[in-house]
């Protein structure tokens, strides 16, 4: 396969349904369109090593993953008792996300969108052959650990977006502005704006829950537009910014995890750039199964080249 993809799938669905759904996190259907037309292990982790060999680059793609994957299964979290509220018969009263922030199921219940996707994903990671028995085994209990606490990282979710709000700062300063760590005076405003933007998000938390809908729809809406042209995928990722304050304005809790996903992403951007390492999905332009094939296998990837950074060290 050369990366292009839409092989079996149209082109504009791939795109749209890992750009607009967070490129990083994991669903029930991405594992079964990476299947059909992501890229093979091998040329991932090819791109993926070129990029990633900064010792301190790799530990900050690790505290990325470790917040890609809380926020990813918290947000199937959200999905299921939304599914579970629907299915009850409780969909009629109040809005979408009322139903997806409700608490209602018992840990015991089924959890069908995070138990498959949990599943599904930590059988590709297992069956990716070319990496090391150690990385699979490692990756796949990386999944499962995320999700066995996904309740856990969802009980105090507007104090998390309050406290992530500083790295959110920094990560704008650094990707969207363009700046490095170095520029104090940019960088301190930034924070500054920042935090008092959150403050008063804060002071005015669910005061737009009745407009909730129309709101939600125009962010979505955007974000899926943006999505589908490789010209305009930056600004999915900067729509986090608007999300993650929408999501405490209009008290869903479904939607802060779901910005997660690009300010993890943003994140990844912000070590590329303090470290002078290319950042791996930007060069993947139109090559959508390379894309896939990266953001699929994201956590072997990475675990790999922590891995094989280690061992040469171990044997110079």
């Amino acid at each position: 396969m050369d990366g292009t993809g839409g092989v079996y799938l149209p082109k504009w669905l791939l795109r749209a349904s890992l750009y607009s759904a967070g490129p990083f996190f994991c669903y029930p259907h991405k594992p079964l369109f990476a299947l059909l037309e992501g890229s093979g292990y091998s040329r991932s982790y090819a791109h993926f090593r070129r990029d990633h060999q900064n010792p301190t680059n790799l530990v900050l793609h690790c505290f990325a993953l470790v917040y890609q994957l809380g926020s990813n299964f918290a947000l199937l979290n959200e999905l299921d008792n939304a599914l579970r509220s629907i299915l009850r018969g409780k969909g009629g009263k109040g809005g979408a996300g009322e139903r997806a922030g409700a608490d209602s199921a018992g840990e015991s219940e089924l959890s069908p969108v995070a138990q498959t996707t949990a599943v599904l994903w930590a059988v590709t990671l297992l069956t990716a052959s070319d990496a090391p028995l150690v990385v699979r085994l490692a990756s796949a209990t990386a999944v499962a650990a995320a999700y066995n606490r996904r309740r856990a990282f969802s009980k105090s979710w507007r104090e998390v977006a309050g406290v992530l709000s500083i790295a959110e700062a920094i990560t704008f300063h650094m990707v969207v502005r363009r700046r490095p760590l170095s520029h104090t005076p940019s960088l301190i405003l930034t924070i500054v704006a920042r935090a008092a933007l959150q403050k008063v998000v804060m002071a005015n938390r669910g005061e737009f829950a009745p407009q909730r809908a129309p709101l939600t729809a125009a962010v979505l809406a955007a974000v899926v537009y943006a999505s589908l042209s490789a010209k305009t995928k930056l600004n999915v990722f900067r729509y986090a910014l608007v999300a993650g304050p929408l999501s405490v304005l209009t008290d869903q809790k479904w939607l802060y995890f779901w910005s997660c996903a690009y300010q993890a992403s943003l994140l990844q951007g912000a070590a590329h750039r303090a470290t002078g390492e290319l950042a791996t999905l930007p060069q993947l332009n139109e090559h959508v199964a390379d894309e896939f094939g990266h953001t699929t296998y994201f956590p072997n990837l990475l675990l790999q080249s922590v891995y094989e950074s280690l061992t040469s060290i171990a044997t110079a």
